[in-house]
């Protein structure tokens, strides 16, 4: 409708167009209300499918007639990681203790569609990890493409995982690992006289943190071959390090979550794990111990000494059996040697990294 006003003016007359207006109003309305539903609908329809896909195998160990763990209770660790109430190790033991005092050997467990075997009963813990490890590579810590920090071997899969593991099968033997027992020992020694010095200073210490400084003197004296003796100088760049990387930080957590429900999103956007500044420090350490071992023939019977070991020798050479040679678990030496002749190449220097790493 028009509605007529006469001006003052002469000959001028304005209209106002009441009824095209507020029919425009209502079209824009409805506009917005029709997008907001459509915005609902297909939020719905991805979480609905979200929850489809996450949750398809949350019946698998009922069907198996497996005794599991509800996987509400593994949602709520997960939401309990996330807001750094508790961490994975506790709530296992819990679970531990509770299914060992009911007498089960085993129990299922559905993490994020993921499908679990918690072992509990001793003797299958042992053939799982020697007699029948072969069959069991599939560890629930699949690697990033493009992280080569995470490519050890409890992370690698398929040919890769069999590859390596065939590399790395002479340095596990029981005379080479007791070989690092008096790098250890020093670490103790070193730990025992902090431990005396404290007590005689304040006659109390925070027992947490003085051990997780021990445990980062024993990785780093075995496993990188260095003398951090973060028992005394927490400012080492090394426990520095192992802070961060171990920390439990949201971001993180949320990177795992999304490589565990999203693999193909994160490895497309090549989500790291870890801060690629710290895993070059781990490499750059290794890189300068190995050259100045080399260099000057040093020979400190740690696990760098076996990585270096396995990287210069001859991958058609086949490895000799000591009387100490307890390999996984496996007495057949000449089937190690035979599947060698496949294994060609040798570890480079991101791979030693990685294993130390471990």
């Amino acid at each position: 409708t028009r509605t007529l006003v006469r001006s003052s003016v002469p000959q001028i007359i304005l209209f106002y167009v009441t009824g095209v207006r507020t029919s425009y109003l209502v079209s824009r309305f409805q506009v917005k209300i029709r997008m907001l539903i459509e915005l609902a609908t297909a939020v719905a329809a991805i979480v609905g499918a979200m929850y489809l896909y996450l949750s398809r195998n949350n019946d698998y160990w009922k069907k198996e007639n497996v005794v599991y763990i509800k996987p509400s209770s593994t949602y709520k660790l997960i939401l309990s990681q996330i807001l750094g109430k508790v961490d994975t190790s506790t709530v296992m033991q819990q679970w531990y203790t509770e299914y060992k005092q009911k007498r089960l050997r085993y129990v299922g467990s559905i993490s994020v569609s993921e499908r679990n075997l918690i072992l509990i009963d001793l003797d299958l813990c042992k053939n799982v990890l020697t007699k029948d490890f072969q069959h069991f590579m599939a560890r629930d810590l699949s690697p990033t493409t493009h992280e080569y920090i995470s490519k050890h071997l409890f992370s690698l899969e398929g040919q890769e995982w069999k590859d390596m593991r065939i590399k790395l099968t002479p340095t596990f033997t029981s005379g080479k690992m007791k070989n690092m027992f008096l790098l250890m020992r020093r670490c103790a020694d070193q730990l025992r006289d902090h431990i005396d010095k404290v007590v005689l200073q304040k006659g109390e210490f925070e027992v947490k943190d003085l051990i997780a400084r021990f445990t980062t003197d024993i990785i780093a004296t075995c496993a990188f071959g260095l003398e951090v003796n973060s028992i005394e100088n927490r400012e080492t760049e090394f426990y520095k390090v192992g802070l961060r990387m171990f920390a439990p930080k949201l971001t993180m957590i949320l990177k795992l979550l999304m490589h565990r429900c999203l693999p193909g999103i994160a490895k497309f956007f090549k989500l790291n794990i870890t801060d690629p500044n710290d895993t070059d420090f781990l490499s750059r350490i290794v890189k300068d111990t190995v050259e100045y071992r080399m260099k000057n023939n040093v020979v400190r019977n740690d696990f760098v000494d076996l990585l270096m070991q396995v990287k210069d020798k001859n991958p058609q050479e086949p490895y000799d059996k000591t009387d100490d040679t307890e390999i996984a678990g496996r007495s057949n030496l000449g089937a190690v040697n035979q599947k060698l002749q496949r294994t060609k190449e040798q570890l480079t220097l991101e791979q030693m990294t990685a294993q130390a790493f471990v």
